[in-house]
């Protein structure tokens, strides 16, 4: 990773408003539409996506510098990906499902990356850090509780 400073920051809440629509558009394009098609019309929107962005960057060029490890587990990353979408598109093509409730869910995983970055690469968190995971879990289950 080349990138240094702070910038990852603008990123990360510009990450997060987008996210933030996911679950509604979702909930909006599958009100007729089976889940698997959906997921499908969306990973090819994506994929058309980050194509171009590569394409515009010229990072097409680092193609041969990707190890064989990095393969693996970006293979894996992808599998995870579609798994976690076709699962959540699944659970909100249900009539009655709430977005709020599916979406809040889903962000209970950081509990999971926590526990994985701990085990598989050995992270330290300070004790500010799991008080603030453990305030976010509240939170989170707070916000499930009531939207069900």
């Amino acid at each position: 990773m080349t990138n240094k400073g702070n910038k990852w920051l603008i990123y990360a809440i510009l990450s997060a408003v987008f996210a933030s629509f996911v679950s509604l558009f979702i909930k909006l394009g599958l009100k007729d539409t089976p889940s698997d098609l959906g997921t499908l019309f969306r990973t090819i929107i994506v994929f058309i996506f980050a194509s171009l962005i590569v394409v515009f960057r010229k990072d097409y060029r680092d193609f041969q510098k990707i190890t064989c490890r990095s393969w693996i587990f970006l293979t894996i990353s992808g599998v995870m990906t579609g798994g976690a979408w076709l699962l959540e598109y699944s659970a909100l093509n249900y009539v009655n499902s709430n977005p709020v409730g599916v979406s809040s869910i889903g962000k209970l995983s950081i509990l999971l990356t926590m526990l994985f970055s701990y085990l598989i690469l050995k992270e330290k968190f300070s004790r500010k850090m799991i008080t603030g995971l453990y305030i976010i879990c509240l939170g989170i289950f707070l916000v499930i509780t009531s939207s069900l």
